[in-house]
């Protein structure tokens, strides 16, 4: 469930309450978005507090209009355990080193980054550079019918743009897998599922 950041605390507030009542019942987290350069994740620390008190996981979208500061808030002040975008991160060194140390996922949407202008363009998009380093890189539509894209079109575009092998795009599903807000046992079924199909197309890790 999405609080926007243009919205009052009153309604993210509740936002945030009916997650809670429909944890497990198609809710998984909470999430914000919306105007990022104008609306700082500082502004949201209290909604994110009361989460925190809910027992609801958070992701945030940072670090797309607005520089990495905004990842080291969510992940410090607002509790994220995943960063929606991010592909700013590498404007801090410190940063990049916290994010890549702790394994904090990257929600990474390349088709829509590229159409809202967070990147400059495909050059300078910054996803090979990150995967290299250790960043734990996932791959998203964002919203598909907005950017008229499918996650096979997103891997599509890693493969031919940024010469993502078979067996990296597969270590991307994996990241996807260990990121997902799954319990523990659910997350190894859907592991040994994937491996399972990955074998089949002759693909290892």
């Amino acid at each position: 469930m999405i609080c926007m950041r243009n919205h009052s605390q009153k309604l993210n507030a509740e936002a945030i309450e009916g997650a809670a009542h429909y944890m497990g019942k198609g809710i998984a987290a909470v999430d914000l978005a919306g105007d990022e350069a104008s609306y700082p994740p500082e502004f949201f620390r209290d909604v994110f507090a009361l989460s925190h008190k809910r027992g609801i996981p958070i992701t945030i979208h940072a670090g797309e209009a607005a520089g990495a500061d905004n990842i080291y808030e969510a992940i410090h002040n607002l509790g994220a355990t995943r960063i929606g975008h991010g592909v700013r991160l590498k404007e801090s060194d410190s940063i990049f080193e916290m994010v890549a140390s702790r394994g904090v996922p990257l929600e990474m949407c390349p088709v829509s980054n590229i159409q809202t202008k967070a990147v400059s363009g495909w050059d300078s998009y910054p996803i090979r550079e990150y995967f290299n380093q250790g960043i734990k890189v996932t791959v998203n539509t964002d919203n598909p019918s907005v950017s008229g894209t499918t996650i096979t079109e997103e891997y599509r575009v890693l493969s031919k743009r940024f010469g993502f092998t078979h067996r990296e795009l597969a270590a991307i599903v994996m990241n996807g897998v260990d990121a997902a807000f799954l319990e523990q046992s659910e997350k190894m079924e859907l592991k040994r599922n994937i491996f399972d199909e990955l074998g089949r197309l002759g693909v290892s890790l």
